[in-house]
């Protein structure tokens, strides 16, 4: 397959280092791994090769492929990227780290690989069917979009721990906007569903109302800081000094199988 000529998307901002800190550290005190990654070992075991787009700190292929498979991964942010690295060196894994967003994918003389797999990123909401058309060339066997199936908010890792009120977020589960927006021709061959938390520790309950209220009340208000700290309140998990949040997540897998 050769890579559908079409008008190239306008890259979304790439994460700060200091974000995707806080974001590979929850993911590793979080039962994602198990949960979505239990799932896709079920999906992607034999993979021979694998094209991992917006790979973050490659948790989820981490917990399934094969030391002897060829892993390329493909993140734009330098903290994940290293993050990777340090992975591949430590585990053993056949892992080339390219830093681009997925919007250069055209650019980056790939050949196909066995499997394409794109975890918890923009790309499938934001522009689905570009998307898809940008990563279909790519893929010899099996495709997979792993995206969020929650009714409930999306954007911040923690957010779902909040009320909508306090939140903002439109609730609409992400996966249903994908779906829709999808040409009947692109659904996919079969979904499947893994429920998991996303779960930090702060150092203590101070910390955890800090980093709320920065996320949460940019502005300031008091009564929306003073809304946000009785929440907090109410749902933080006491570890000695320190404080867990938690937040529910749904992933939904989207198959294609190009065989």
């Amino acid at each position: 397959m050769q890579l559908e000529q079409c008008a190239v998307p306008q890259p979304a901002p790439v994460w700060a280092d200091d974000a995707a800190r806080f974001y590979l550290e929850g993911i590793e005190q979080s039962n994602y791994a198990e949960r979505v990654g239990g799932l896709l070992h079920s999906l992607l075991a034999d993979t021979d090769s694998l094209l991992d787009v917006g790979a973050g700190g490659g948790t989820l292929p981490a917990s399934f492929l094969s030391r002897s498979a060829a892993w390329t991964a493909v993140e734009p942010n330098a903290f994940l990227a290293d993050a990777l690295q340090d992975l591949g060196s430590r585990e053993g894994f056949r892992l080339q780290v390219l830093r681009a967003v997925w919007q250069q994918l055209g650019e980056l003389s790939l050949q196909p690989h066995d499997t394409v797999l794109a975890a918890s990123m923009c790309g499938p909401l934001e522009q689905p069917e570009v998307f898809w058309k940008y990563l279909a060339p790519l893929c010899k066997r099996r495709m997979v979009w792993s995206v969020p199936a929650q009714r409930g908010p999306r954007q911040a890792c923690l957010s779902g721990a909040l009320p909508a009120a306090l939140h903002g977020e439109d609730e609409t589960p992400a996966v249903e906007l994908i779906l829709k927006r999808l040409p009947s021709s692109l659904q996919p061959h079969a979904v499947h569903v893994a429920d998991w938390t996303f779960s930090y520790r702060f150092a203590d309950f101070s910390a955890a109302d800090s980093w709320f209220q920065q996320r949460f009340n940019p502005a300031c208000r008091v009564s929306t800081g003073v809304a946000l700290r009785a929440h907090l309140e109410q749902v933080a998990v006491n570890d000695g000094p320190a404080v867990i949040i938690h937040a529910p997540k749904r992933s939904a897998c989207l198959v294609w199988d190009f065989q």
